[in-house]
């Protein structure tokens, strides 16, 4: 590659690094008078089958101009300069932050005073994502970079690239993913899960600033067996009230305790910093939004990527997990209800105590199959993914054209329900609920408008409503596994343990192969500390 010109205007002088993924290298832009140097990322995707290929091209592009706009939008985080495809393989082009990793920097505990600044830089990068209705997923002390002209962190290597590469199509055209993103120890348990929220990167960020403030990565700390929590305070005695406060709170195990957002951290920093934090991002809507994880689906597009492939202390867990992407909107598909439910209900879910143990156990079911527990015993779990809408960004467009594609045909009942899935991903419940209901009027035994409905009820926390949903649905249709697995949540929901396994084992027996099923049982079993079973299951 370095005998000749990619793209017959990089020339490639040093390697950087190389994963599982793809490798990346420095060059120089020949075709710019400054001869700058960028970034090249070389990227692969690990399935050799043609509609796999084409699946990742129809999506590079797309997620590319995402890339572009971040990336402009914000001075620490690199800009995309350009994106192109060779062969079978794709490569981004990005700015060159020089400077060096915050893994490189930590031999000894930082000072409090340093810290600070750090998160405010950081927490300054990361609301400009968040505003963007982006999860980074893989903020860890390897993708932080302080940049050496003004010491200003900058986030790389946003996670969902791995995710893209990763795709694969099962037999009957279905598109599935087996990789949970993120790196143990500063991955939050509902990340683990497959359900990150935009609280799932404060996690990670207060991770890392404890990883600074006590030279200790995240499996040195000792964590609370009753509660989940990391221990951390013991080890960094001199830092001050506040700003352990404002960590602990990042770091809690259940993300509706943390800061919900990264303008809610920076501001409660803000007094410690004896200067002003200057404008703060926005969210579209003015507020706290569904983290844009996959436009109306669950399939795998791209999002932001990176300035080095990996490292020799980088971790992705690899799990049997459903795709989460990063942009877009929460999935559609059979795990929109729980994810759903941990994204948009957060004040609600912090003003009960119900099941607390539920994201740590979706987390350690996911973290033992990311341990490759179950990898050589089901290695064929699928995780089916509607795609119908992969890469929209845009989620108010794809209702207003929903919404012309029912006025146009409004007998068409799957637009209708499509319809209502796209409320229902924004939060607009009552209008999701206003769309079924006179569906269901005339249509009550329809399966997929049942199923949408009992999501909707999930979501807004009617549980013993979306169990009668998901039970007509099953009675409508008793080949349905989503309508089991379904209900089998909701009763996971109101503590029902037994009816959720029951349900669980019942959609196995209809899909031997359905790997959420798997998932949820084994969570149940972790939640119950039938870690044995967890194994087993």
């Amino acid at each position: 590659m370095t005998a000749s010109l990619l793209n017959h205007r990089y020339r490639i002088f040093q390697s950087l690094g190389e994963g599982g993924f793809g490798k990346t290298f420095l060059a120089v832009d020949t075709q710019m008078p400054s001869q700058r140097q960028c970034v090249i990322k070389q990227l692969k995707p690990m399935s050799n089958r043609p509609e796999v290929f084409a699946l990742v091209q129809q999506r590079f592009s797309r997620e590319a101009a995402v890339l572009e706009a971040v990336g402009k939008g914000h001075s620490q985080i690199p800009d995309l300069y350009a994106y192109f495809a060779e062969g079978d393989k794709f490569y981004l082009v990005q700015e060159w932050v020089e400077g060096q990793p915050l893994s490189a920097m930590v031999q000894n505990p930082w000072p409090e005073e340093k810290v600070r600044s750090f998160l405010a830089g950081a927490l300054s990068a990361l609301a400009h994502i968040h505003s963007q209705n982006i999860i980074h997923r893989d903020i860890k002390p390897d993708n932080i970079i302080l940049r050496q002209a003004d010491n200003l962190p900058c986030l790389i290597d946003f996670g969902a690239v791995k995710e893209l590469m990763s795709t694969a199509v099962g037999t009957d055209g279905s598109q599935n993913n087996s990789l949970v993103i993120g790196t143990p120890g500063f991955m939050p348990p509902e990340q683990a899960a497959g359900r990150p929220v935009f609280a799932s990167d404060l996690y990670s960020l207060g991770m890392t600033a404890i990883y600074l403030l006590t030279a200790r990565s995240p499996n040195e700390l000792p964590t609370d067996s009753q509660h989940g929590k990391v221990l951390w305070q013991q080890f960094a005695p001199k830092v001050s009230e506040p700003l352990a406060h404002i960590l602990t709170q990042a770091i809690h195990p259940y993300p509706q305790n943390r800061y919900a957002v990264a303008n809610d951290m920076l501001r409660a920093l803000a007094p410690l910093l004896g200067h002003p934090i200057g404008h703060l991002p926005g969210h579209p809507t003015g507020q706290p939004t569904e983290p844009l994880a996959n436009p109306l689906s669950a399939a795998v597009p791209i999002a932001l990527t990176t300035q080095s492939v990996g490292s020799a202390s980088e971790l992705t867990t690899v799990a049997i997990s459903p795709a989460v992407p990063p942009t877009g909107l929460a999935p559609t598909g059979s795990t929109a209800a729980t994810s759903a439910a941990a994204r948009a209900l957060q004040p609600k879910m912090a003003a009960t105590t119900a099941l607390p143990w539920k994201q740590i156990g979706l987390g350690l079911g996911a973290l033992l199959l990311g341990a490759g527990i179950w990898a050589g015993v089901r290695p064929q779990l699928s995780f089916n993914s509607d795609s119908s809408n992969a890469g929209v960004v845009n989620p108010k467009a794809a209702i207003a054209d929903l919404e012309k594609q029912v006025a146009a045909n409004p007998q068409d009942a799957s637009t209708q329900v499509n319809l209502a899935d796209a409320y229902r991903e924004v939060g607009e419940y009552d209008q999701a609920l206003a769309q079924l209901d006179p569906l269901l009027a005339t249509e009550p035994t329809n399966v997929a408008a049942l199923i949408s409905q009992g999501k909707v009820q999930f979501v807004k926390g009617n549980y013993a409503d979306a169990i009668a949903n998901f039970t007509q649905a099953h009675e409508q249709d008793g080949q349905s596994a989503t309508a089991l697995i379904e209900r089998g949540n909701a009763h996971y929901e109101t503590g029902e343990y037994d009816k959720a396994v029951d349900d669980y084992r019942s959609a196995l027996r209809i899909d031997a192969q359905n790997g959420q099923a798997y998932r949820e049982w084994s969570a149940v079993n972790v939640v119950q500390g039938n870690t044995q079973e967890a194994l087993q299951t």
